[in-house]
């Protein structure tokens, strides 16, 4: 193996490792005697699919901080070589959407395939918009992550809001925006937009943790 510790030189990038296809590998950091990169999901995973972005789950990296890994088959000549894993800080995701303004009192979040939080102003990344009050919002929140643009109004927590979401690339996120229903209302006339801005911070977050 070889470690080299250049990972950090880039914004947003907690790790990096490539792993080849004989079992060796190139790391940002040390990984180990016998670590075998072919045995983990992320190899697996993205081996099996190449020409396809694999995205996880948010989890804690080992300093404790909410990352998501983005994997990659690597193919030349219709063979897999290797995968190249990145392992992605989701701070810079949440200081980019703490800056957008929605209304007065609206947000922006950031879902996952499960629906998982992967931003929230409030919510952490270890809970699931799904099972949020004993899964009340279950049904809900299937009308809005199906893989295209929705438009939705609802009740939630005892206020009805209006929701806009869009999929982000094929990341299997959605992003939302959500305000009440009286301050969307209001601004009727700037709804379209909104959904411009909706539109435009779903494409600049594919293009950060794509090409990041």
């Amino acid at each position: 193996c070889v470690h080299r510790n250049w990972a950090g030189r880039f914004i947003g990038v907690d790790s990096a490792i490539f792993g080849n296809a004989d079992g060796s590998y190139v790391a940002s950091s040390s990984l180990g005697a016998g670590y075998d990169p072919r045995t983990r999901a992320w190899y697996k995973e993205a081996a099996a699919q190449p020409g396809k972005l694999i995205v996880s789950k948010p989890f804690k990296s080992v300093k404790g901080d909410p990352v998501i890994s983005l994997s990659r088959a690597i193919v030349q000549n219709g063979a897999v070589r290797g995968v190249l894993c990145v392992g992605i800080s989701l701070a810079p995701i949440a200081d980019l959407l703490k800056e957008v303004k929605v209304g007065e009192t609206g947000y922006m979040i950031v879902l996952g395939p499960d629906t998982e939080y992967i931003y929230h102003p409030v919510n952490t990344f270890d809970m699931k918009f799904k099972e949020l009050d004993g899964g009340a919002y279950k049904d809900f929140i299937a009308k809005l992550v199906t893989g295209k643009p929705e438009q939705l109004e609802f009740e939630y927590q005892g206020g009805e809001r209006y929701y806009s979401a869009v999929p982000v690339g094929e990341t299997g996120w959605t992003l939302l925006v959500t305000l009440p229903i009286a301050e969307a209302n209001a601004a009727v006339t700037h709804m379209s937009w909104a959904l411009l801005v909706v539109c435009c911070v779903a494409l600049a977050l594919l293009v950060g943790i794509v090409y990041i």
